[in-house]
C-alpha cells in the first residue's frame, strides 16, 4: 500500500486549520467529545483527514481550534527535538511520499550542547533517541540524571533483536535466513573441529541478535537448536559471528586521497546515513547501494564501476564528489536477480583504480520460507537473463582485463544449478569469506541430560555467564521499581 501526492486542493471555508507537534495530551472530557459525539464539524474534518499525510499532526489540533474546547489549548511543546533539517528533510518532496516528511535527527554526543541548554526550561522529554544509531549519548544523559551508576558492567553493549522464528508478518526475507542456517552451520563446524568425537547436526534458527558494543557493529548472534547424533533431546545454541571487511585502498591519485571508506548495503537512511540492514545481508533481489564518505577537499568526479562474480560490469556510473566533508549515497538500479556470489565495487579516477570494496550477495537455500528446489535455482542464482542496465560496458570490461570470462561464465551457470547439501555447502564457503566464527555458548536447560550443553565432554560457557550472548545480564533492560521520587531503579 503507498500513498500519492495527488496535487493540491481546496480546504473548507471558515475552518481554522491548525497544526504542530503530534506529541500531544488530550484532556478526558476532549476525547469523550470526539468518540461520542456526533456532528458536522467532526465528520467534514474526519473526512478531510482521510486523505491528509500525517493527519495525527493537524486533526486534533484543528477539532481543539474548532470546537467548544478552543479556549482550552496551552501551546506548550514540553520537549525538544534535534531537528536538522538538511538531513532530516531530504525526502518530503519525492512523489511517493508514504511516511516521508522532515523528521528529527538521533541525538548523538555532537549534541551534546544542545541537551545541556535545556537544563533550566520546561522540557520533559527529548527525541530522538536510537540505541541502535548511538547509545553513548543515552548513557549520557542518564548519568547527567541520575549520576554515576555504581555498576557499570555490560552498559556499552547494546542487542537488538532481529528475527524471531514466530514472528509472522511481516515474513522474514529468504536471504536473512539462508544466511543464518549458514552462520549456525558453521558454528557447529568450529565445535566439531575442536572435539571430532562429538556429531552435530543442524535443526533450525530460532532468532538473530544484533550486537554493538561502544557504537560500533561488532556482528549477529544466532540462535539456534542443534542435535548431537547420539542424543534424543535438542539442544539451544547461540553463536557470534563478525563481519570481515573487504576494502582496499590502492592509491590514492590527486583528489581521490579525499576518500574515507566505501560501504555497499541497502535499505538506506537518509535522514542517519546508515544502512538499516545492519549486517548488510544482500541476497539476489536486495536493491543495493553504496555509503561514500570523504574528506575535505576540492569537487571533483569519480566512475564507480560495479562487477558482479562471473566479471560482468553491472554498472558504471561517473559521480560528482562536492567539496567539503560529505557523506554521499549512490543507487544504481540493477535488474534483478542478481547473481549470487562476490561482487565488487571498484572506484576509478581518471579511469585509474583507486580503491575497492567486495561484497557478498548471498545464495538462497530458502525461498518463499521453504527449502529451494533444483528447478527454482535456476532462475534464482542464473543472474537477470539480461544486462543489469541498457547499456553497452564491454569498452570498461576491456580496460578493467575482463575480455575473456568464459571461465568465469562456466563457473557462474555450475553454481546456479547446486541444489541441497550442495548449495548449502557452497553458501557456506562463500559466508566464510566475509563472516568469522567467533564462539558459541548453550542455553541452560536444567532438565537435560547435559544440562543444555552439545556433549558432555565439550566445554562450552552458559551463555548467560557470557558478555556478548543476548542471553546474559543486560542491566540496561532491567526495570525492578520505582522509588518515591519516581525514579526507575
Amino acid at each position: 500500500m503507498h500513498m500519492w501526492r495527488l496535487g493540491d486542493r481546496t480546504l473548507p471555508w471558515g475552518i481554522r486549520v491548525d497544526g504542530g507537534s503530534d506529541w500531544i495530551a488530550l484532556h478526558r472530557d476532549f476525547c469523550s467529545y470526539l468518540t461520542q459525539q456526533n456532528n458536522t464539524l467532526l465528520h467534514g474534518l474526519m473526512t478531510v483527514f482521510r486523505y491528509t499525510l500525517l493527519p495525527a499532526e493537524s486533526f486534533f489540533h484543528t477539532v481543539l481550534q474548532n470546537s467548544e474546547f478552543c479556549e482550552t489549548v496551552i501551546d506548550n511543546n514540553l520537549h525538544v527535538t534535534n531537528w536538522k533539517r538538511k538531513q532530516g528533510c531530504k525526502c518530503q518532496y519525492k512523489h511517493i511520499v508514504d511516511w516521508c516528511g522532515c523528521s528529527p535527527n538521533v541525538f548523538k554526543p555532537e549534541d551534546w550542547p544542545r541537551l545541556q541548554a535545556t537544563e533550566d526550561r520546561p522540557y520533559y522529554f527529548a527525541r530522538k533517541f536510537e540505541p541502535i544509531i548511538n547509545q553513548q549519548i543515552i548513557e549520557q544523559v542518564e548519568t547527567w540524571i541520575y549520576g554515576s551508576k555504581k555498576n557499570s558492567n555490560k552498559m556499552d553493549s547494546y542487542w537488538q533483536n532481529d528475527y524471531h522464528f514466530l514472528d509472522k508478518s511481516p515474513p522474514a526475507e529468504d536471504s536473512r535466513i539462508s544466511i543464518y542456517e549458514s552462520f549456525s552451520r558453521l558454528g557447529l563446524k568450529q565445535l566439531q573441529s575442536i572435539n571430532k568425537a562429538c556429531k552435530v547436526k543442524f535443526l533450525s534458527v530460532v532468532e538473530a541478535t544484533l550486537f554493538n558494543m561502544n557504537d560500533v557493529f561488532k556482528g549477529l548472534l544466532i540462535l539456534h537448536k542443534a542435535q548431537a547424533v547420539d542424543s534424543s533431546k535438542p539442544v539451544i545454541l547461540e553463536t557470534q559471528v563478525r563481519p570481515i571487511q573487504h576494502y582496499i585502498v590502492y592509491k590514492g591519485i590527486g583528489p581521490t586521497g579525499r576518500l574515507k571508506f566505501l560501504q555497499v548495503g541497502s535499505e538506506y537512511d537518509l535522514k542517519e546515513q546508515v544502512f538499516r540492514n545492519f549486517g548488510r545481508i544482500l541476497g539476489p533481489f536486495s536493491d543495493v547501494g553504496l555509503i561514500h564518505k570523504w574528506g575535505s577537499g576540492v569537487q571533483f568526479s569519480a566512475t564507480f564501476v560495479w562487477v558482479d562474480p562471473s566479471n560482468i560490469v553491472a554498472g558504471s556510473y561517473e559521480v560528482k564528489i562536492e567539496a567539503g566533508n560529505q557523506i554521499l549515497y549512490h543507487k544504481p538500479t540493477f535488474r534483478l536477480p542478481l547473481r549470487p556470489g562476490v561482487w565488487s565495487l571498484k572506484l576509478l579516477y581518471e579511469w585509474e583504480l583507486v580503491a575497492e570494496t567486495l561484497f557478498l550477495v548471498i545464495p538462497l537455500s530458502v525461498y518463499n520460507g521453504h527449502e529451494v528446489s533444483s528447478e527454482q535455482v535456476k532462475f534464482l542464482h542464473n543472474g537477470p537473463g539480461q544486462p543489469y542496465v541498457d547499456h553497452d560496458f564491454s569498452k570498461v570490461e576491456a580496460l578493467l582485463g575482463y575480455t575473456n570470462k568464459s571461465s568465469q561464465t562456466r563457473q557462474a551457470l555450475s553454481n546456479s544449478r547446486r541444489f541441497g547439501r550442495d548449495l548449502k555447502e557452497w553458501t557456506d564457503t562463500l559466508v566464510s569469506s566475509f563472516w568469522s566464527v567467533q564462539d558459541t555458548c548453550f542455553v541452560n536447560q536444567p532438565l537435560h541430560p547435559t544440562g543444555g550443553s552439545l556433549c558432555l565432554d565439550l566445554e562450552l560457557d552458559p551463555c548467560h555467564q557470557t558478555s556478548w550472548s543476548s542471553h546474559a545480564h543486560d542491566p540496561k533492560s532491567v526495570i525492578k521499581n520505582f522509588n518515591a521520587n519516581s525514579k526507575v531503579t
